[in-house]
Order: C-alpha cells, then structure tokens, then sequence
C-alpha cells in the first residue's frame, strides 16, 4: 500500500541542514512516516516545502518530494491575490499528488491547505487521513477566525475519510462543536531508558509565539535567581520581529541560557538533564515535548495546558490552571522537594513507555486507519 504524508515545515527533519523550523506535528508525522516505512507492506512518501519543484530525495526508505507553497501576502489586495493563489496552488497540487500515486494521504494541523489535499484526494479517488494537531483544530476557533481559509478547512474535515484525535477531550470537541465522528490514537515517540545526566536546569522549549507564552517563562527565572533555566526558542515562520524581542529580552536574565535551535537529534540530552520541564502554553493539543520531558524523567509543571488530566491521573507533574501567581507557588514546591521531583519524573516515564511507543501508536494507525 502506498501512503504519502503531506507537511510543508517537515523537511528539516529529514535534512538538519535545513534552516525550516519545524514543531511538534512535523515530529509526529515524521516519527509515524519512519516506523511505518519499517513495514514490508508499505511504500512510504512524504510531500513537503524547501522550495524547490520537482526534486525528490530517498532518506532511509521514505522518498521525499520536495514542493512551493503558496505565497501570502498581508492586507486587502493580498487577500485576492492570496485567493487566486490558492486556485493555482490546487492545480500544482493535484498534479504532485497524481505523480506521487499514493493510495492515503495524511495531513495534521488545521490549515486552508487541509481542504484543498482533501479535494485533490476525491478527484484522484484516494483516501484522505486528517490528524488533529492542537485544540483550535477541533472547538471552531480556527473556522470561525479564518475567514475563507477557515471554511476551507471545515469542507477538508468533511471530507476527510478519517480523522484522528490525541485525546478524549479533542474527540469530544470535535463530536460536540461539527458533529464529526473520530479515531483516538495518542502521540508516538520512540521509548528508550534515558541516558544518565546530572539533572541541573529547568528547561523550556517552543517556537517564539505569544501564546506559547515565553515572556512568563523569563519572568520565572527572574524570580529564582538562584536556579539554571534555558530557554530553546526557534523563530515562527509568521511572526520574526517577537523572535528577536523574546531573545533581548532573554539575553538580559543572567542566569537564563537563550538557544536559538537544538538540532532534533540533539534535543533528546536537554530534557534528560532538565530537573524541571516548564509549559508556559495557553492551549496545545499533546505537546510533544510533554513526552520527549517524560521520556527523559523529567516532571512537568504546566501553565494551562493538561490534556486529559494526565498531570493527575499519572501523577507527573503539575498544572496551574492558568494562573500565574500559582504557577510561581508550584515551581517553589517542587524545586524544594527532590523526592518528589524523582518520584514524578520516574513516574512520567512510566507513562510514556505505557501510552506512547511509537511502535504502538503506529499499530493503532495501521489497525484504525489501512
């Protein structure tokens, strides 16, 4: 069976040489393309944007299609310019799709594009996976905010042969705000033991997005003088100048590390030596970096964000509800107490190796979806 999986910020993850950055749902996407192409019954292809026409790339198994997007322009004028755009995109589209011949195409994360895949996928007769990446996907915000891209891609839902959620509370939403129907299938990552790291810092890791919330991160580490905090903060694709605001605004915190990027293959040794993971989020749909934390038994405290109620179910960590004052009150409670610390991060590995291998998100795919 040949599936293709479509992401156009995904290529720096086949190329670290690539300067696209890259978040928790190309890491999904490119974690299931990599296991799954390990079975002898699949002929794995990945679409993605690095600007270039045409050129195909073999890394490991999967082939790699490289393709433009469309280009956005801001104000009044740009919207029509970005609707004619789109058509021409659609066309380049069904062209690369038709080339490639898969038989599924998965997407993740709400996007205009999730409706025009879905179209090509019906003109083509294939079949078309939708994979929810954060909460905006699946309670109306991102239809009701978007304007036309937004009703794009509420007929890409509707279309969608399937849709898969991370979490009871994303299915819920989704039956409750567009009455669609889903497949819960939780987040991968390939589970081993961690190395041993002398655990030294709390650590921090997100794009350079207002709600990611990282000015409330440095304004934590302004009040713990006396602790190591670093801070991981690629810039966003869409909104450069906060990148450079956040990174002054680092730079001035003495005892907070500002890195602009850790390579993928890299980041895994930060979150084993963190004594604390922070998630300063106002919502996400289950970050990634959630598990790559646990992996490395390391605790949680989280801001708002508590998918599932897993900081209490499993006892990993810590959420403050989205207050900040709490949020100062639980880092002093937990950087106090290094029994508790370790009893959380053994207890976030547990999970993990329990609700994440990679191995049996991938079985929940194939069983779900093929």
């Amino acid at each position: 069976m040949r599936i293709c999986f479509i992401d156009w910020f995904a290529f720096g993850l086949f190329n670290p040489k690539s300067k696209i950055v890259f978040g928790g749902a190309q890491i999904q996407l490119f974690l299931l393309a990599r296991e799954i192409s390990k079975n002898k019954k699949f002929n794995v292809s990945f679409l993605t944007d690095n600007q270039s026409y045409f050129r195909q790339d073999l890394f490991g198994k999967i082939r790699v299609y490289q393709f433009v997007r469309s280009p956005r322009t801001p104000g009044f004028y740009g919207r029509l310019i970005n609707l004619t755009a789109y058509f021409h995109f659609f066309f380049r589209l069904l062209s690369q799709l038709g080339k490639i011949n898969a038989d599924i195409y998965f997407q993740r994360a709400a996007s205009a594009e999730t409706g025009l895949i879905a179209l090509v996928s019906k003109f083509l007769n294939k079949k078309f996976t939708f994979m929810v990446a954060h909460e905006q996907d699946v309670n109306g915000n991102f239809i009701r905010q978007n304007g036309w891209r937004g009703k794009l891609f509420l007929l890409g839902l509707k279309l969608a042969d399937r849709i898969v959620c991370q979490t009871k509370e994303q299915q819920e939403l989704l039956e409750g705000s567009l009455k669609t129907k889903s497949v819960i299938v939780q987040s991968g990552y390939p589970i081993k033991p961690p190395k041993k790291f002398k655990k030294t810092d709390i650590l921090w890791v997100a794009r350079a997005e207002e709600w990611k919330g990282p000015e409330m991160y440095i304004r934590l580490a302004q009040k713990f003088p006396e602790e190591k905090f670093t801070m991981i903060c690629p810039p966003a694709e869409n909104n450069p100048k906060y990148f450079e605001l956040i990174k002054t605004k680092a730079k001035i915190v003495s005892n907070l590390k500002f890195i602009k990027q850790v390579p993928f293959s890299k980041i895994d040794a930060y979150f084993s030596r963190a004594k604390l993971f922070v998630s300063t989020s106002l919502s996400e749909g289950f970050p990634n970096t959630f598990i790559q934390a646990a992996m490395g038994r390391t605790p949680i405290l989280s801001f708002k964000v508590n998918p599932d109620k897993i900081m209490d179910r499993y006892r990993i960590g810590f959420c403050a509800g989205g207050d900040e004052k709490k949020m100062e009150k639980l880092l002093r409670q937990i950087l106090k107490n290094d029994q508790l610390r370790r009893q959380m991060g053994l207890n976030a590995f547990n999970y993990v190796r329990q609700c994440h291998d990679i191995r049996q998100t991938t079985a929940n795919i194939i069983a779900n979806i093929f």
